[in-house]
């Protein structure tokens, strides 16, 4: 099948993009069943698997204490809304959980790190506050 009978087949071009058909869903995942392969390791194709089997993954919940501004004419920060008062609190937070994470980093330089950034000012502020981090971003 060539690409433009796929797009056909499967997809909708419209003013945002292309878009998986509504009803293409299944014959789609079996035309791809057809000739796709999925490789985890090189095992997988009779090879090595040496320098592929990786640790679990660790998340360590971390806690950082900080102060949020109260809201015009409210004694306490009692609630942070949807979504507007959340990006709020973490702009508000981000100099001190930036701080907490160089923290972490600095006392265990040799190990690999990865961090997950919710925000660009917080990737931005850690690939500036540690030397030689790389901001790795994109969208979907």
């Amino acid at each position: 099948m060539t690409r433009t009978n796929m797009l056909a087949a499967y997809f909708i071009h419209d003013q945002d993009g292309w878009r998986l058909k509504g009803h293409a869903t299944q014959p789609m995942i079996r035309w791809m069943s057809s000739w796709a392969l999925a490789i985890r390791k090189p095992s997988d194709m009779g090879d090595d698997d040496t320098g592929y089997d990786l640790p679990g993954l660790e998340i360590i919940p971390e806690i950082v204490d900080s102060h949020i501004e109260a809201a015009e004419g409210e004694l306490f920060a009692a609630t942070i809304g949807g979504v507007t008062g959340r990006s709020q609190v973490r702009k508000q937070t981000l100099a001190a959980r930036v701080a907490r994470a160089v923290e972490l980093i600095q006392a265990e330089p040799d190990e690999p790190w990865m961090l997950w950034c919710g925000l660009n000012d917080e990737a931005d502020a850690l690939a500036k506050a540690l030397p030689g981090a790389v901001n790795i971003h994109g969208s979907l």
